[in-house]
């Protein structure tokens, strides 16, 4: 197999998101569900706060300012991704692109 053929083997979309956010590699696929990952973090914040207001109604306070920034962070980062994805298929699509034409 020639080098460009290797190229071809190695094209996944987690491998190039990995590279575009934090310039390494992917680490390797987790077998869990993307909730049991979610709930894992969920549960670990959760009993951080607890742990430091014991306050219930205080805890809440916290509780809905982290899922509000964690819900507008969501909102925003899939909004640049999807913009970002577009302005790619753009950029491959339109007549004359170099990556695309064989030379």
């Amino acid at each position: 197999m020639n080098y460009i053929d290797d190229i071809y083997t190695r094209i996944d979309l987690c491998e190039i998101r990995e590279f575009l956010l934090h310039g390494a590699p992917a680490e390797p696929a987790e077998s869990r569900s993307s909730k049991e990952k979610i709930d894992e973090k969920e549960k670990a914040v959760l009993e951080y706060i607890r742990s430091k207001f014991t306050d219930e109604n205080e805890c809440e306070q916290i509780m809905d300012k982290v899922y509000a920034y964690a819900s507008c962070c969501v909102d925003e980062y899939m909004k640049i991704g999807m913009q970002c994805g577009a302005s790619i298929a753009v950029q491959l699509l339109s007549p004359g692109n170099s990556v695309l034409s064989s030379n």
